[in-house]
């Protein structure tokens, strides 16, 4: 279904433009069957297992509620009519799971709900795409960004800052509290946060576009966390 090419920690000692502390990591997926990414997918979207984490009753019966009708939908209009063929709608998913399915697998993250099950409508939500939980206690934000023809990474920083800048991690915070119980007052500190950048990559050079997003000037702000994810996930047709 999907294959991991590379995994590059960023070396400061290589790089004398960036002055950072931040962690950061570069990684290239590569997709190599869309039709069993889609059946990976809506077998994520399908688990229960994050009702364990829920805090109490009261939760439970909110959130299966909100989370109906966008299931629904994912899994009748947008993954079930998958025919090796990426469209807009589902390439942000296929982005947005199979990075989440990496950051898991590769650097033992833990996966929260995908963002667009738990928020209140069924599609087009504003925010944040999906979550995880750095093993370095952090609340990670990603954002995902597909494009059948170019590599939008600085649409992606991009996204991230403006959220920063109208507080949508705050915002987020208390749905993803009661959603995983893991995250504690302490991760609405910028100390406790991170961020990731997914994006369609679509390039025969990709050290050149890892390279190139590094440089990005878009970056700057998100280097001021303890970890940053850039994520690039190829498809291949």
């Amino acid at each position: 279904m999907y294959k991991v090419k590379t995994i590059k920690k960023f070396d400061k000692n290589n790089h004398e433009k960036i002055k950072t502390n931040c962690l950061i990591y570069c990684i290239h997926i590569q997709v190599t069957d869309v039709n069993k990414a889609a059946k990976e997918i809506i077998s994520l979207i399908e688990d229960k297992c994050w009702i364990k984490d829920l805090l109490d009753e009261d939760d439970l019966d909110s959130y299966k509620k909100r989370i109906e009708p966008t299931v629904k939908y994912l899994i009748e209009d947008i993954l079930n009519n998958v025919e090796n063929e990426v469209t807009t709608d589902f390439g942000e998913y296929l982005v947005s799971c199979i990075s989440q399915i990496t950051l898991k697998n590769n650097l033992n993250h833990d996966r929260i709900l995908l963002a667009e099950l738990w928020k209140e409508q069924k599609s087009g939500n504003p925010g944040f795409d999906f979550h995880t939980y750095s093993p370095n206690d952090l609340l990670v934000y990603g954002e995902a960004k597909y494009n059948a023809k170019n590599n939008p990474y600085t649409v992606a920083f991009k996204q991230i800052i403006d959220f920063i800048k109208i507080g949508k991690d705050i915002q987020e915070y208390t749905d993803l509290k009661r959603i995983f119980s893991k995250i504690k007052t302490r991760h609405k500190t910028n100390k406790n946060k991170a961020f990731v950048a997914s994006f369609s990559l679509n390039a025969q050079d990709t050290d050149t576009v890892f390279s190139n997003a590094l440089n990005n000037e878009q970056i700057e702000k998100l280097l001021e966390y303890p970890e940053l994810y850039i994520l690039g996930v190829e498809v291949c047709r």
